[in-house]
């Protein structure tokens, strides 16, 4: 609903292909947040689980 607009007008301004741009950059943008946070969740849910990259003390 936000990115609509701002395509729309950057369509309307600087043409098709520029808005095409903005756009495919919006989509790598929010892929590199997503896999920047499921990497984070990952780290931490395997540290808190004890599964991790030290053996076991004796």
């Amino acid at each position: 609903p936000i990115g609509a607009p701002i395509v729309g007008w950057v369509a309307d301004h600087l043409g098709p292909r520029w808005a095409l741009g903005v756009g495919a950059a919006a989509g790598f943008a929010a892929a590199l947040v997503a896999l920047g946070m499921l990497s984070r969740a990952n780290a931490a849910a395997g540290q808190r689980s004890g599964h991790g990259s030290m053996p076991p003390a004796e």
